[in-house]
């Protein structure tokens, strides 16, 4: 899923108790790989410059 915002989306996501991985850089975008609470893996994508910011390992 394409996404704005990933730090927030990020933090929203870990306040409702996903557990998100890192904020993680890819070529040309950032991107966040979760489970959600069905088990359904998920990536959360953000095109553009790297943000250079992480929290916990998935």
């Amino acid at each position: 899923m394409i996404v704005d915002g990933l730090r927030d989306e990020h933090a929203r996501l870990e306040k409702s108790g996903l557990n998100p991985g890192d904020v993680e850089p890819a070529p040309s975008v950032n991107l966040v790989r979760l489970c959600n609470l069905d088990g359904n893996f998920v990536v959360l994508v953000q095109p553009g410059k790297v943000l250079n910011i992480t929290s916990k390992k998935f």
